[in-house]
C-alpha cells in the first residue's frame, strides 16, 4: 500500500483479519483516514505511529525512526531511537556497535548517530 498526502505517510501495514488492515500512520492521523476511507472504503483501521518524547514530529522524522526502530542484523539490537532536534536519529545499540554502524549507514546514509546502550536481561 503506497499511500501519503499533505501532513502524513504511511509507515506500516499489517493484516487485522481477512480484507481489513491495520494501518500506521506517520503524521496527521485525520488527514491519513480521510484519504484511506475514500480510498479504501471499510478496509483499513488507521493507528498513529507517535515518537516516545510526546513531541510533535515531521512525518519524515517518524517515518525515519519507525524504520530505524525495525533495523535487525546479526550481533545487534537496536534498543532504543530518540530524533534529535536537527531530525536525526540517535540509536541505542545493544552488542556489536560495528556492525550496526554499517547497516544503520547503508541503509539510512546520514541520518543516524549509534552509541552502545547495555540492556538488562528480564528476571
Amino acid at each position: 500500500m503506497s499511500v501519503a498526502g499533505e501532513g502524513f505517510t504511511v509507515c506500516g501495514v499489517g493484516q487485522r483479519k481477512p480484507g481489513l488492515f491495520n494501518v500506521t500512520v506517520c503524521g496527521d492521523l485525520d488527514k491519513a483516514r480521510a484519504v484511506l476511507d475514500a480510498r479504501f472504503p471499510g478496509r483499513t483501521v488507521p493507528v498513529a505511529y507517535r515518537a516516545d518524547d510526546g513531541s510533535t514530529h515531521t512525518p519524515q522524522e517518524l517515518v525515519l525512526q519507525y524504520w530505524v526502530n525495525r533495523t535487525t542484523g546479526e550481533g545487534f539490537t537496536v534498543s532504543s531511537t530518540r530524533i534529535t532536534a536537527e531530525g536525526r536519529i540517535d540509536v541505542g545499540i545493544a552488542g556489536d556497535l560495528g556492525k550496526a554502524r554499517a547497516i544503520l549507514d547503508r541503509q539510512f546514509p546520514g541520518w543516524t548517530t549509534v552509541h552502545e546502550e547495555h540492556v538488562s536481561q528480564p528476571l
